[in-house]
């Protein structure tokens, strides 16, 4: 019941970044930031969501209109590539996120934020009860 837009602002609240950019078909990120800090060093991170329009287990095709999603996100220099959505998150997806950010030409890190465990950050942030 959680909106997109407010997980993403939630996010963006705990990370410390003041622009949180409106979404529009195309994007490449719905959030960026450059104040992740992972073991000590400030990284940057391009976010994904996908709110409760789309409640039923993320799959390839849930990544935009061409399942292109993960592949825009990946060409922004971001050193985290970040995929939060509000139910579960399939292996084919989690896959695809890997082998983006297994790219020898610009390695990087991949997390994916799936609904149990964004309400675990959002509750733990005193987002909802």
């Amino acid at each position: 019941d959680i909106p997109e837009a407010v997980v993403k602002t939630a996010f963006a609240e705990i990370l410390g970044e003041p622009d949180v950019p409106k979404d529009w078909g195309g994007e490449q990120f719905d959030l960026w930031t450059t104040r992740l800090l992972v073991e000590g060093q400030q990284l940057r991170a391009a976010f994904l969501f996908k709110g409760p329009a789309e409640f039923k287990p993320m799959t390839i095709s849930s990544l935009g209109k061409n399942g292109d999603q993960i592949d825009r996100l990946s060409s922004t220099a971001a050193d985290v590539l970040v995929i939060q959505h509000c139910h579960s998150i399939t292996a084919p997806v989690v896959n695809m996120a890997r082998v983006y950010a297994s790219d020898p030409r610009h390695p990087r890190r991949y997390l994916t934020i799936d609904g149990y465990d964004t309400i675990k950050i959002l509750r733990h942030f005193k987002y909802i009860d």
